[in-house]
């Protein structure tokens, strides 16, 4: 059996899937490669995607309300690519160097985990290139509506089941739906006492502990909204991930802060460190709060990117599993009082129980294994009854 993702580095979530999803099938000794499709077609169309959406976020993130209205009519007024459209004539092109792939490789399933690269294979669908099982993986907590010209797919993986309405319209079939949740590491799966995860973190074992992710708090930079939170009277201790940004890993460094603040650049240990916390503060990306559901860890979401991730902060504040910062719930407010009402906080947990998706990549390997398999015998037995 061999197993094809296809992603995208437009952002990182995607790859992030795609690395989770192949590790799931490789831990199952079943062959998993992984294609970056602009990367593939040329590593200059690649950089020239990746800055050009870097760009774009940068600009969204400094005009906001500019950016939440033209992604707001962008959605609304989309149309699935007409047969003479120029992307799809930009997408075929794509599509006949992919299938080059296809034709060295022949998977049995085909994974995507961007919505770009899923009209792709949906034109190697419609054109028959491929008989591949094909899977989609929907890596946010709402349905952009590019996932509306897919229709070839024979399954579509969402966050949670509360999503099928906005699907359905969309044409995808609620038979075709799989909301087994945003696959993510199988660490996550892994629990360890609150007590011991900050021992192993040399913390202390007995103080409840804020973990901070990204480079920003909500309408301040990081460095400052630290120094707010560390007035706090609440007594707490913190833990602080930098990520790649190696600048703010040493300004904060130099902070003089009367809280213990441990700061981290990149970690490859969120999953203990979301053990060992009481409360995380972090953007309302797909990725970071599906591996937050899945610790059932109580969520203050900041500084979502306009768009999808205000969607997101939708979706988890509707379902009472995540409070978000803004003008008139700063930061401070929002630590002060989830730290301070553990009744709160048990609630919010609680509340994660139905949307938390610890094996949802285990879960999304044993399905489409199964139905790789099925296929196989299908196929076996027809060709037995072909004279």
């Amino acid at each position: 059996m061999k197993i094809l993702v296809i992603t995208a580095t437009i952002g990182q979530g995607h790859n992030a899937v795609a690395h989770s999803v192949a590790e799931g099938f490789r831990a199952r000794k079943i062959r998993c490669e992984i294609l970056d499709m602009y990367g593939y077609i040329s590593p200059g169309l690649k950089k020239i995607v990746s800055q050009s959406y870097l760009l774009s976020i940068n600009s969204v993130v400094h005009a906001r309300a500019i950016g939440a209205k033209y992604y707001e009519s962008m959605e609304k007024n989309y149309k699935p690519d007409g047969d003479y459209s120029l992307t799809r004539f930009a997408n075929w092109n794509i599509a006949r160097e992919i299938k080059k792939y296809l034709d060295d490789y022949q998977p049995d399933a085909i994974i995507c985990t961007q919505v770009y690269c899923a009209h792709v294979v949906n034109l190697l669908k419609e054109k028959r290139w491929t008989d591949a099982l094909a899977v989609g993986i929907i890596t946010d907590f709402t349905v952009q509506a590019h996932w509306e010209g897919t229709w070839r797919f024979d399954y579509i993986v969402t966050a949670a089941k509360e999503l099928n309405s906005q699907l359905i319209p969309k044409g995808i079939t609620e038979n075709k739906i799989l909301p087994t949740g945003i696959p993510i590491s199988p660490k996550f799966k892994k629990r360890v006492d609150k007590r011991h995860a900050r021992d192993l973190l040399c913390l202390n074992p007995d103080k409840k502990t804020l973990l901070i992710m990204g480079g920003s708090m909500g309408y301040g930079n990081l460095d400052k909204g630290l120094v707010q939170i560390d007035q706090l009277s609440t007594d707490f201790q913190g833990i602080v991930v930098c990520g790649n940004n190696k600048r703010m890993k040493t300004r904060l460094r130099q902070l003089e802060l009367k809280k213990r603040f441990d700061i981290y650049g990149y970690s490859s240990n969120i999953s203990l460190m979301m053990d060992a916390a009481d409360l995380i503060i972090t953007k309302p990306g797909g990725i970071s709060l599906s591996e937050s559901l899945a610790k059932r860890l109580p969520i203050i979401m900041n500084n979502p990117i306009p768009g999808m991730e205000d969607h997101n902060a939708a979706f988890m504040e509707e379902y009472g599993l995540a409070v978000l910062v803004t003008k008139k719930f700063p930061v401070t407010m929002a630590v002060s009082k989830l730290m301070e009402d553990d009744a709160l906080r048990a609630q919010m947990s609680e509340n994660m129980k139905h949307f938390s998706h610890p094996d949802s990549t285990a879960d999304l390997c044993e399905f489409i294994i199964q139905e790789v398999e099925k296929r196989r015998v299908q196929k076996e037995a027809e060709q037995k009854n072909t004279p």
